[in-house]
């Protein structure tokens, strides 16, 4: 004889445990992301139960720090400058003004130049009796007594290479060797000018070739060429600049950067 079990409580523990294990996973899911979907539920229904417990352990989003980065000033340096008393005065707005020539070519390529139009000059150095001053210069000469010839040739300026004057003394007597060193001094002279270039000076180059007196002057620039008294075979030549006027005396004096004030390290690596 067989008993058949109980239905009604087998069908109990059937819906009881499919209600819990439900429950479970419904608990789990509105749980999950840090109950961020049963927030999303109780919003949505307006379901106002759980409001406190929803909120009490929400964590507030930290805002983020950033780091900024301040450039550190400059310490301020009061300095106290003195000035004369003319700096601060209005500038003539009618004060003369005058054009002057400077030299165009630097004091060793002149030297270069004329070594390549055949003069042995030395190079271009220091000189031996004043250091503030570079030069190069040729000499030479040939026969003795009345018959002597000479040459003698020298280019001075500053160590910056800026020209200040060239020189010439020669003897020509009417001999083989005058007359050759006539020929050297009249292309010497040619390359000069032409170097220079002042145009109006190429004026001055026949009458040299025919050894006459001539002296020409233009914008502070000057050119002699005359014998010596006591003897007809003695010339004197010079190529310079000078300043004659006060307005010419003033512009060569702003413009020599010999006579300028250094540049401070400062500024002079700002560059």
């Amino acid at each position: 004889m067989s008993i058949a079990p109980p239905r009604k409580k087998s069908r109990a523990v059937f819906w009881i445990s499919t209600i819990i294990i439900g429950t479970a996973i419904l608990a789990t899911v509105l749980l999950a992301n840090d109950k961020r979907n049963l927030r999303t539920l109780t919003q949505y229904y307006h379901i106002t139960w759980f409001d406190g417990w929803l909120h009490q352990d929400v964590p507030v989003a930290a805002k983020p720090v950033v780091a900024v980065r301040t450039k550190p000033r400059l310490a301020q340096v009061q300095a106290q400058i003195p000035l004369p008393e003319h700096a601060f005065d209005k500038a003539p707005s009618t004060m003369p003004v005058s054009f002057i020539r400077t030299w165009k070519i630097s004091g060793e390529d002149l030297c270069a130049k004329l070594a390549d139009a055949g003069l042995p000059v030395s190079k271009w150095k220091q000189s031996g009796f004043d250091t503030g001053t570079f030069e190069c210069s040729y000499e030479a000469q040939n026969g003795k007594g009345d018959n002597e010839a000479s040459f003698f040739i020298i280019v001075r300026g500053t160590e910056t290479g800026e020209l200040a004057n060239v020189r010439l003394k020669v003897i020509l007597p009417d001999t083989d060797g005058g007359r050759a060193f006539r020929d050297k001094f009249v292309n010497t002279v040619t390359t000069l000018v032409t170097e220079s270039q002042w145009p109006d000076f190429q004026a001055a180059l026949e009458p040299i070739g025919r050894l006459e007196n001539v002296t020409l002057a233009a914008f502070g620039a000057k050119l002699t060429f005359s014998h010596e008294f006591e003897d007809a075979r003695r010339f004197n030549f010079v190529l310079d600049l000078e300043r004659t006027t006060p307005e010419q005396r003033r512009e060569g004096d702003y413009f020599d950067t010999s006579k300028w004030l250094p540049v401070p390290p400062q500024a002079a690596n700002a560059r």
